[in-house]
């Protein structure tokens, strides 16, 4: 009797350990059904996003990303083969948010020093809005890459030809400094972009901001950065 009723025992143990990996694989195959037509493409996106401000390049995994989303660990692999693909595609965002705060500050007014003005700050606000992703966009990650997608080139000239217009137009209206344009905006670029990694790094001295807003400091560099540029 005691045989039997232990080989029972022992059989619903067995019946049972088979039924969780079954359920397992239920519950991953629903997650993954309801994803449809490029939706967990876009959920993948959209939490490695999350993940990457929170911890960063080196926190960022394909294998955690299906956990996150209740998905098998193969499934981000059929859109992103390596994660750098997957970076690839954050930095090519990144960018299209970036030309897309150059556009606005070219609609912004009719006056180039205040479309100069709004560039700068969108740029500023946009860094520190997305620190993570700014590194990876201006970071040596990508740039080692022997091989970087077109789309990601093209976004990123789209971006810097936003402010490179705003300072031809400036120049050719009389209101800014003649010279080089592209020189110009490099120079404008690197500083509005040295600012914000500045903040971004905690490498501001609290005395700065003592009494001061973020918008208050952010317009008194911009001024001083116009004074060299507006005839």
């Amino acid at each position: 009797m005691l045989f039997l009723s232990t080989s029972k025992s022992s059989h619903r143990q067995h019946c049972m350990k088979k039924k969780i990996p079954a359920k397992k694989k239920i519950l991953e195959k629903q997650a993954s059904d309801s994803y449809h037509h490029g939706d967990l493409k876009k959920a993948i996106i959209l939490k490695s996003e999350e993940i990457l401000e929170k911890a960063g390049i080196e926190g960022l995994s394909l294998r955690d990303i299906a956990a996150d989303l209740g998905v098998s660990h193969a499934a981000p692999y059929r859109h992103f083969p390596r994660k750098i693909d997957l970076l690839f595609i954050l930095a090519i965002r990144g960018f299209r948010d970036l030309a897309e705060e150059m556009r606005l500050a070219w609609e912004s007014s009719e006056n180039p020093v205040e479309r100069l003005r709004s560039s700068g700050t969108r740029y500023v606000k946009l860094a520190l809005k997305h620190p993570r992703r700014t590194e990876l966009m201006f970071g040596g990650t990508l740039a080692c890459e022997s091989e970087v997608p077109e789309e990601l080139e093209a976004i990123g000239k789209e971006a810097f030809m936003g402010l490179f217009r705003i300072i031809e137009d400036g120049q050719a209206r009389g209101i800014f400094r003649s010279g080089d344009p592209l020189g110009f905006s490099f120079t404008l670029w690197s500083l509005v972009h040295g600012f914000a990694v500045l903040i971004n790094g905690k490498q501001i001295p609290p005395q700065v901001f003592q009494d001061r807003s973020l918008d208050t400091i952010l317009e008194s560099s911009l001024s001083s950065i116009l004074d060299g540029v507006v005839l």
